[in-house]
């Protein structure tokens, strides 16, 4: 809570006392601490002196800590700011509490205080929150997306029937790989929660293309399935067959997570092509048919589009050439694997607002875990020195608000031995290994209980600071290292830990790997056209067109200083997938007409090609860039970003099939035939 005022009168703290013990009788609470009720014991002479830190009904001793707060620094800043503006309650729930109406009860207590600012924050709090906020918009904005996209998809393709085809097309694919995964009981994470999205966006792009060609036949059912797979069947065989090879190169990271993802991605994309080839076929009764000549205003502007790029070959792959060196540099220079414990929550939302207070005025959430170990006991004189130079380095260079140890409990000790005073809040002298024992025999009651082990040969420094993203922390921890092998006695060894130092080693694998698995798709489908293609051009063509999106999106990120981090670069993976799809979908319609006819010039084969396959790509990007559209309502700050670029990256992906491809080939055969 913050007031507007510094805290230091009793009355004051009576008020907050009050507030705490009203907390404490909730029935879900266990307790709940202050420095008003917090025990604080003093050897003074031969007696023991019990009582309260901070006794709002003892005036003297009220108003002697309160003078010096700030001398307690293993106490006061985890409850009371610097500036004394902002406290924070620390409360304890019973085992099986009914969470919501615990919360409801607290905010309805809290709710009657004077404080300018109030927030409820805690890690299993906010993690639920979290979840239950992704659960609502889950559903809120894949309503939102479906909408936009099927009034889009009525402007492109203005007949109920049509839409009707296109809804039970994606609805049965995306259906088929949620029921796979309930028949083998598997569970969606953080990572592979995005197949379902990629599987979407697949089948969407199929059923546009196979929509298209079926309005473009006539006959009956049977003669028009023939005639349309006849002619499609080959570049949806080859967008399934090199989109799943892509994504299946990312089973040779070696990474667990990464390799489920592949697997899954394989399995969904190979349903998708099942429902798409074998299912769409009994649904072509709803597609009305209606030959197109090429006299439409989209095909007028699609021929135009194709004219411009070979009249302008040279300037397009140049310019597309520089995009990919310079991007590539930029990336490579500039971008960073980054993240942070709540990156996702937006600065302006409720929980968001609670971290950056909990972060501004009571240490930060980022904590490391440093464990020293010794062939001998550490809790000798010598040990604890060396220690000591370590807690001092870790809060004046490392950047440590706050450290818990057992030096901590050492201090404490020997300010209880001095009647509490906080001056000897200090490593003694002349320390003695009696008092070392000592320690040894109340370290539960010192608080530290857990910050040695049994045999006393390992011990645990535990530094909590600012969240500055595991990039900086990666240095800072590099540089500690240094100090550690220069500083560091003979024998021993460390060992720097921790749940968040584990979560940043793991997502910082996860994206590199990522990285590494789109690199290899593009190769590996590269390879693949070349050799399906016989033609290294082909390859190449594969190469470009495909790597030119993803470059597009990397120079966002470093204009817009966008980290990497699993999420947005899984996005790179999805625009992938839109790329070689819309790729192999203009080459094997080029390989098709010079196939009839041979004798034909390459700009003969591209305006055919596009004709057939221009107008799918151009609805299906944007139903894409409309459908990410909704995700910019996200109160999450990272699907927020992932929204907007990805409606770029599908931008960047257009540029590179109608214009990027056709240069490419045109240059290369020109008025030759293939």
């Amino acid at each position: 809570m913050k007031s507007k005022i510094p805290l230091t009168e009793q009355e004051q703290f009576k008020e907050i006392e009050n507030t705490r013990a009203q907390i404490e009788e909730l029935g879900g609470i266990k307790k709940c601490y202050f420095l008003t009720n917090i025990p604080y014991k003093a050897k003074v002479g031969p007696v023991i002196s019990e009582g309260l830190f901070l006794p709002v009904n003892n005036p003297r001793i009220f108003d002697l800590r309160m003078s010096k707060l700030r001398e307690y620094p293993d106490i006061s800043p985890k409850f009371i700011s610097k500036d004394k503006t902002a406290i924070c309650v620390y409360i304890s729930p019973n085992k099986g509490y009914n969470k919501d109406e615990t919360l409801n009860e607290i905010r309805s207590i809290i709710s009657k205080t004077k404080y300018a600012q109030k927030h409820i924050i805690g890690k299993t709090i906010t993690e639920d929150k979290l979840q239950e906020t992704l659960k609502i918009e889950a559903a809120r904005l894949s309503i939102l997306a479906v909408l936009l996209m099927l009034v889009v998809f009525f402007l492109f393709h203005p007949s109920f029937k049509s839409l009707l085809f296109f809804g039970w097309t994606v609805t049965l694919s995306i259906s088929s790989f949620f029921l796979f995964l309930w028949l083998f009981e598997i569970t969606l994470n953080s990572l592979n929660s995005t197949v379902p999205l990629l599987i979407t966006v697949l089948s969407l792009s199929d059923a546009i293309h196979i929509l298209n060609r079926a309005k473009q036949t006539q006959g009956d059912l049977n003669e028009r399935s023939k005639s349309v797979f006849r002619k499609i069947g080959l570049p949806l065989a080859l967008t399934s067959i090199t989109t799943a090879s892509g994504f299946a190169i990312f089973i040779f990271t070696g990474y667990h997570l990464i390799i489920e993802f592949a697997l899954l991605a394989v399995t969904g994309i190979f349903l998708s092509y099942l429902i798409a080839r074998y299912f769409t076929p009994h649904l072509l009764f709803l597609v009305d048919p209606h030959l197109d000549k090429g006299g439409n205003r989209m095909d007028k502007i699609i021929l135009k589009i194709n004219a411009f790029a070979q009249r302008r070959a040279g300037f397009i792959i140049i310019t597309s050439i520089l995009i990919l060196f310079v991007g590539s540099f930029m990336a490579t220079n500039k971008l960073q694997i980054n993240h942070f414990i709540y990156g996702q929550l937006k600065k302006e939302s409720e929980q968001g607002k609670s971290i950056a207070f909990y972060e501004k005025y009571f240490g930060g959430i980022r904590k490391i875990s440093l464990f020293i170990s010794a062939e001998k006991d550490l809790l000798n004189p010598e040990s604890i020195q060396t220690l000591e130079t370590i807690e001092r380095y870790l809060l004046k260079v490392y950047g440590a608000s706050s450290i818990t140890s057992i030096n901590t409990a050492i201090k404490r000790h020997n300010r209880f031995k001095h009647s509490g005073n906080p001056d000897y809040y200090r490593i003694p002298k002349n320390l003695k290994q009696r008092d070392l024992n000592k320690v040894r025999q109340l370290k539960s009651e010192l608080g530290l209980g857990g910050s040695i082990s049994e045999d006393g040969k390992s011990a645990r420094i535990i530094a909590s600071s600012e969240d500055q993203g595991s990039s900086i922390t990666a240095i800072k921890n590099k540089k500690l290292i240094a100090f550690l092998e220069m500083n560091l006695p003979k024998g021993y060894t460390y060992y720097i830990g921790g749940p968040t130092t584990l979560q940043d080693k793991a997502l910082t694998n996860i994206t590199r790997y990522i990285l590494y698995g789109i690199l290899g798709a593009i190769l590996l489908v590269a390879l693949f056209l070349g050799l399906l293609f016989k033609s290294y051009y082909f390859g190449l063509v594969g190469v470009l067109a495909n790597s030119l999106p993803l470059v597009g999106v990397l120079i966002l990120y470093v204009l817009f200083q966008i980290d990497l981090n699993p999420m947005n670069v899984m996005l790179l993976s999805i625009v992938l997938g839109v790329a070689i799809d819309d790729t192999i979908y203009i080459l094997s319609n080029v390989l098709v007409s010079q196939k009839e006819k041979p004798d034909k010039p390459i700009s003969f084969h591209l305006n055919n090609s596009l004709i057939t396959t221009g107008k799918p790509i151009i609805t299906t990007s944007f139903l894409l860039i409309v459908g990410f559209l909704a995700l910019s309502f996200s109160s999450f700050e990272s699907n927020y970003q992932n929204g907007i670029f990805f409606m770029l990256a599908i931008a960047f992906a257009l540029f590179s099939d109608l214009l990027l491809v056709p240069a490419i080939l045109s240059s290369k055969y020109k008025s030759k035939v293939l």
